[in-house]
């Protein structure tokens, strides 16, 4: 019954084809409601398929059809819905007449939104009832409002936010546990990394400048999900292998020296340890993924990837791709000089995602992929191999790399720099070189998970450091201001007139705690960090009224300080609001926090506040 059913209505979708393109979306909603209108009312019922071949049914088909010229696919789902109620009744009564003109009557209607004769839209109204239906991908974009098919596509779920809740402060939290949602981030596939530097091991960023620069913001996050994740997973399976050179490969081996792995699995992170790579050195991986975007379907094709070790940028490129002879790309990362004993390790599949999408933006074409085979890994040139491994995973390795990277590129005076310019309308430019209260807050919250896990005193030294930019006035380069001339503030931008974002200082705020609540760090740096963090919670629970906007929350106070328009949360923003509050309600007893959250999460559900 389906297949004959689809293969009518397909006639009345090919009408207007190019319109149907440009509504995509739409159009597929309202094909699924009417499908699933007519299957129903089939079942109900209990009409035969014999049915859908009756002249009658014909002869109304093709009525509905020179409806649908008329006034265009945009209404086809309504007429061919109310048809099809109309002809299942008539035949499970016996009635003797199947035709549309005794079903309700629906006509086009000209909408003017707030009375705008320049703002029209097409509606239909039920000529019966007055009722007036809008297309649901003008209410989408109109209202902010979101919606998509659930469960075998036999309803629609309609949510006032895109955004999931995913922490509701239940959780026991320390300074050593998952950091907060953190474990469901993949900071490494975000659009605006352009890859996992191949010779420092974090991500290299094109969030503010296509050109890219360390982010030390989107490195800390680098290396806090990595850890959340390690923390929440038991385990996970490694393979070691022998390269058929055993550990030594040079220009004269014969066979060249590689490992035929030629096997289906879902490890694609791999290690190789070695004494020295020689300048000029491959390791080459032949990998087949199974690649998607979100407008294709999933294809398996060759992918060669060569991790060279030579200088970068001058030598080799950070990151390249080109193409080869029964390949769908070769991909070229540059890893650095390899001339001492060390590891590398890489998540294969994370590379090819990113090569195959490199592109002269600021953001990265995107991808979906999954392993479906390594194929080899060869060496070329010269070195000594001490191990290979393959692994499902490398989360700790990738937390080691971002924790390493903060506390060495940490400046003098405590701070992770922030090295590109950062403007804002009624404000005066930050020049690279800033300070971000979100990244001491994240960079401190990694040095003491670093400093925990794996015993480095070093890094209680750089969580110390940290400290001082919290003392310190925007214009000392700091990140500490005053709300109203009284309230302390950790800026996240640090303007001195005050723009005070709300979600960059709340996270500065769980770098305190995480020092001052670390049962191993220094009792000297607990005080000092317990004091700020008191100072600044005193201020959230005072301000936070000021970013209430009533249906959602204020991203900063920017209106506040320049009488301007405010500057509204977006909804995963706003997400981020409500699910960083429920922190407090673990680690203190704060009714006046919790109430907020409780309230803003009912925001994302269309409870807003009341009216006069």
């Amino acid at each position: 019954m389906k297949t004959r059913a689809r293969k009518r209505w397909r006639a009345c979708v090919g009408v207007g084809e190019s319109e149907r393109r440009k509504k995509e979306e739409f159009s597929r909603i309202k094909f699924m409601i009417v499908h699933d209108q007519i299957y129903r009312l089939h079942e109900e019922k209990k009409v035969e398929n014999r049915h859908f071949q009756s002249r009658a049914f014909v002869k109304n088909f093709l009525m509905l059809r020179r409806i649908c010229l008329k006034y265009g696919q945009f209404f086809f789902g309504i007429f061919l819905g109310i048809a099809a109620n109309h002809f299942f009744a008539a035949k499970s009564s016996n009635s003797s007449s199947t035709s549309v003109e005794n079903a309700a009557s629906f006509s086009s209607i000209p909408i003017l939104i707030n009375g705008d004769t320049d703002n029209r839209i097409n509606g239909v109204r039920n000529d019966e009832t007055d009722e007036v239906y809008f297309p649901w991908i003008w209410l989408k974009s109109f209202f902010d409002v979101f919606g998509d098919f659930g469960g075998e596509k036999d309803e629609f779920i309609f949510k006032n936010s895109y955004s999931e809740m995913n922490y509701k402060g239940d959780e026991e939290y320390t300074p050593m546990s998952s950091f907060m949602t953190f474990g469901n981030y993949r900071v490494e596939s975000r659009e605006r990394v352009k890859l996992i530097s191949g010779v420092e091991g974090v991500p290299f960023s094109t969030q503010w400048s296509p050109e890219g620069y360390f982010y030390p913001v989107q490195i800390a996050q680098y290396g806090l999900a990595a850890f959340s994740r390690n923390v929440t997973t038991s385990s996970y399976d490694s393979q070691a292998y022998t390269a058929s050179c055993g550990t030594s490969f040079n220009q004269n081996s014969d066979p060249p020296c590689s490992i035929n792995v030629f096997q289906k699995h879902s490890n694609s992170y791999l290690t190789v340890c070695f004494e020295h790579l020689s300048a000029g050195s491959s390791i080459i991986v032949d990998h087949s993924p199974r690649i998607s975007t979100s407008d294709s379907k999933e294809r398996t094709g060759r992918v060669e990837i060569h991790y060279i070790a030579s200088k970068v940028p001058e030598e080799v490129p950070m990151i390249e791709k080109a193409e080869k002879r029964g390949f769908a790309a070769m991909i070229t990362i540059g890893i650095g000089e390899r001339n001492r004993p060390g590891c590398i390790s890489r998540d294969i599949m994370n590379d090819a995602l990113k090569g195959l999408g490199k592109r002269n933006q600021k953001s990265v074409r995107h991808f979906r992929g999954k392993m479906d085979k390594i194929n080899s890994i060869k060496f070329v040139g010269e070195g000594v191999i001490k191990s290979v491994k393959l692994a499902k995973t490398g989360y700790l390795e990738e937390f080691k790399s971002a924790a390493v990277w903060l506390r060495d590129h940490q400046t003098e005076n405590g701070t992770w720099p922030i090295d590109v310019g950062k403007e804002r309308i009624d404000y005066p430019d930050l020049i690279p070189g800033w300070t971000s209260a979100m990244a001491q807050g994240h960079g401190i919250s990694m040095m003491v998970r670093a400093a925990n896990s794996l015993n480095d005193s070093s890094f209680w030294l750089a969580a110390g450091r940290a400290l001082e930019s919290f003392k310190k006035t925007p214009k000392e380069n700091g990140v500490r201001n005053l709300v109203f001339g009284k309230f302390v503030w950790f800026e996240e931008y640090p303007f001195q007139d005050g723009l005070f974002v709300l979600n960059g200082f709340i996270y500065s705020l769980i770098g305190l705690y995480d020092l001052a609540a670390s049962d191993n760090a220094p009792d000297s740096l607990k005080i000092e960090a317990k004091a700020l963090f008191d100072e600044g919670l005193n201020s959230l629970k005072t301000l936070l009224p000021l970013f209430d906007g009533g249906k959602g929350s204020f991203y900063d106070l920017g209106h506040v300080v320049k009488k301007t328009s405010p500057n509204l949360a977006r909804w995963d923003y706003h997400t981020v609001h409500v699910q960083q509050l429920p922190f407090y309600k673990k680690i203190k007893d704060e009714p006046v926090i919790e109430s907020f959250a409780l309230r803003w999460e009912e925001y994302t559900k269309g409870n807003y506040a009341s009216h006069n």
